[in-house]
């Protein structure tokens, strides 16, 4: 998991670290419960978005309209919907395979 965050900051561009971050938050989403295929409540500021990824507040801002006027992504009233997980998944080339450890019935069984 911090070779990914180490990867989002050294490697990927802000719109690559912003997908990458929405797609990373669905599956560990997903896991426990709180997203769907596709959707999830996510009532995060730009500010704290920029803090975890190293962004200021407008570069957050502009990256997030990009991927809503791409289509990709969209946030209505904290709820983000990812249009496209495929696309959006090969922007960020996002591999979830890193967050396997963290599949509920595994920890389940460990406990």
């Amino acid at each position: 998991m911090y070779a990914e965050h180490l990867i989002d900051v050294g490697r990927r561009s802000a719109l690559e670290r912003v997908a990458h971050f929405l797609l990373e938050l669905l599956t560990r989403l997903q896991v426990i419960g709180l997203a769907d295929e596709r959707s999830f409540r996510m009532p995060l500021t730009q500010e704290l978005i920029g803090d975890a990824l190293g962004l200021s507040v407008p570069h957050v801002n502009r990256t997030l309209r990009q991927l809503r006027d791409d289509e990709l992504v969209s946030i209505e009233e904290h709820i983000v919907m990812i249009k496209d997980v495929e696309a959006l998944s090969a922007l960020a080339d996002f591999e979830p395979s890193y967050l396997d450890q963290f599949r509920l019935p595994e920890m389940i069984a460990k406990c």
